[in-house]
């Protein structure tokens, strides 16, 4: 599976769901991701937010990284789907963040 322009909602982070073909932290498996074991065995995707795809680490702030990698551990484990885990963890992100007038991610005003 090649990776496809436009798979993550934000143009700055398109093409960021690791592959298998593309990147050594691959979802499509659990090795080298140090993961912690889950139930069924499987570990989970990123363990640390140092493991996220390179366009979440370089343009969101520290707490939101925490936000996307929770949700896309959960929602990887529910569905077993990583392109609708990163749809779950961008979705869980633009709960509390957003991008202000210079285009950086901030966080909402409640």
């Amino acid at each position: 599976m090649a990776r496809e322009v436009g798979r993550c909602p934000r143009d700055v982070l398109a093409g960021c769901a690791p592959t298998a073909t593309t990147e050594p932290n691959s979802l499509a498996g659990t090795e080298g991701l140090g993961g912690q074991p889950r139930k069924d065995g499987r570990k989970v995707p990123y363990e640390q937010i140092t493991q996220l795809p390179k366009g979440v680490r370089n343009n969101l702030p520290k707490h939101a990284q925490e936000i996307y990698k929770e949700a896309f551990n959960s929602a990887e484990d529910q569905y077993e789907e990583e392109d609708r885990a990163h749809r779950v963890a961008w979705s869980a992100v633009e709960q509390k963040y957003e991008k202000n007038e210079k285009g950086n991610w901030v966080q909402k005003d409640d």
